[in-house]
């Protein structure tokens, strides 16, 4: 202090004269003291008194040792990621699988030795020193498809190893540490997932889907149930996964019902195997219309030609019916109504288009007829001037006034 003094320096040069000096001292020893730790040869108390004794002899702040520590945590959990890539790039699965536990027990004492230094910052250690998007980080050199193979690679080992092939709750926990040290996200761990063990939950969803339909009984249904559920515990699978794979087995199952169904139409049993599917699945219910509508819509569209009659008018007791039949094909009263419009039209347009035609053949001479038609339409029967023509073409032409006003 006496020499600052003397030769007029400020605070903030001796500081940076000091760290200037003696950072790569402290970053020697900080370095071999955790290399220590990781090779069990001190603990993580003995790292860190050694530590802090020499940062005191070195005069430097805590303030400055922070991003100095962060700096050597990241080297020193680089370098065993580094070694297990090696052995990812030549398909050594049983060494990838033991240098990433090695990783992880390096972790651990990492955060043994940050735990001493009471800084908040190392509270999230995944976070602050394995985000892959940090280049500077622990995983920042590794490509994403380098993290993403390791991950699969001990995923796939680990479940394979255990003994009855399910993930334990210490097996999750690890799998867990894993994914956040080699900078995993959700989302892709759930597509690694999915593709290690959907084909098993595939199977099972396909086996409940043709024996419920072959064969449907509650007792059976409880049954199927109980093995998709173990499955989907076995691998610790998402809710979000079943729901989705199982939109697709529901659709096949209605599909597979449309097929066999008398006229198409549903009996109550197997509607109740298509209500114990969706809950299998646990496919919500709006989920469920689409397929309904695609196989059963058209045999709604044709029981409403039916209805109509030759008259085209839909008697009170036939709507009550329609009603009916709507709930039993599952379908949607929002899209019947598109069902019911389109019923008319095949019902009325060919109607119209006759009524059309007649009152043309009525209504225009011969030659006229050949010109609006562009064929030639034969002898004219009409052209004898008779009161019996103008009268028969006032009694075409009131018919399809009052056809008219039925369709509208």
């Amino acid at each position: 202090m006496e020499l600052k003094d003397i030769l007029g320096l400020f605070d903030k040069d001796i500081d940076y004269e000091l760290s200037n000096e003696a950072t790569p001292l402290y970053q020697s020893t900080a370095l071999a003291a955790m290399k220590d730790v990781l090779s069990k040869l001190e603990s993580p108390d003995q790292a860190w008194e050694k530590m802090e004794k020499r940062r005191t002899e070195l005069l430097l702040p805590e303030s400055k040792t922070q991003e100095l520590i962060s700096s050597m945590v990241m080297q020193a959990l680089g370098g065993p990621l580094e070694e297990t890539n090696k052995f990812a790039k030549v398909n050594n699965e049983a060494a990838v699988v033991e240098n990433l536990k090695e990783a992880l027990e390096a972790k651990t004492a990492l955060i043994s030795i940050l735990t001493k230094s009471g800084w908040d910052a190392f509270g999230d250690f995944d976070k602050t020193f394995c985000d892959p998007w940090d280049r500077q980080s622990a995983n920042g050199f590794l490509r994403s498809d380098e993290r993403i193979k390791m991950y699969k690679i001990f995923l796939n080992r680990t479940v394979l190893k255990s003994k009855d092939g399910s993930i334990t709750d210490e097996m999750h926990d690890t799998i867990l540490q894993i994914k956040g040290l080699l900078g995993i996200s959700d989302d892709q761990a759930e597509v690694e997932a999915r593709a290690a063990f959907g084909p098993e939950v595939q199977s099972a969803c396909l086996r409940a889907t043709s024996e419920i339909v072959a064969d449907y009984t509650p007792q059976l249904a409880g049954i199927m149930k109980k093995q998709i559920d173990e499955v989907m515990a076995k691998y610790r699978l998402s809710e979000s996964f079943l729901r989705e794979l199982g939109a697709t087995y529901y659709a096949k199952a209605v599909a597979q019902i449309s097929a066999k169904a008398p006229g198409g139409i549903p009996t109550t049993s197997m509607n109740e195997a298509l209500e114990a599917l969706q809950l299998m699945f646990k496919v919500d219910k709006a989920d469920t219309y689409p397929a309904h509508m695609e196989y059963f819509g058209s045999v709604y569209k044709r029981s409403i030609v039916e209805a109509m009659g030759s008259t085209g008018v839909i008697r009170p007791e036939l709507k009550d019916s329609l009603a009916k039949l709507r709930d039993r094909l599952g379908v949607r009263e929002q899209d019947t109504k598109q069902l019911f419009l389109d019923a008319i039209e095949d019902k009325f347009v060919p109607m119209v288009e006759w009524i059309n035609s007649e009152m043309e053949r009525t209504m225009l001479n011969q030659k006229q007829l050949s010109q609006r038609r562009g064929r030639d339409m034969g002898e004219d029967m009409f052209q004898s001037g008779k009161v019996a023509d103008v009268s028969r073409r006032f009694s075409l032409a009131s018919s399809f006034g009052s056809y008219s006003s039925l369709t509208t």
